[in-house]
């Protein structure tokens, strides 16, 4: 049974932290990169003030940074309000 996003993710990294995640014109981020790149974007937002429950908007196009913010989010128990 799958988990929540968060336990997916760590599956993944676990599974192949090399493997690809995100393909996107001409580059790859690895699941492992992935992983990085939201716990980081998670502690900025942390050190913004920004805390479970918040509500978190995500004004972004179809790029690789709004699955970052989305996981980020996820990470730090914050609600995604994708516009």
């Amino acid at each position: 049974m799958a988990g929540c996003l968060t336990d997916l993710l760590d599956e993944a990294v676990a599974a192949g932290p090399e493997r690809p995640a995100i393909r996107y014109f001409d580059g790859t981020i690895s699941y492992g990169e992935l992983d990085r790149q939201s716990d980081a974007l998670a502690a900025a937002l942390q050190g913004q003030g920004v805390s479970r429950g918040d509500r978190l908007m995500l004004c972004l196009q179809n790029v690789p940074g709004f699955v970052i913010a989305l996981l980020a989010a996820a990470k730090i128990g914050v609600i995604s309000v994708p516009v």
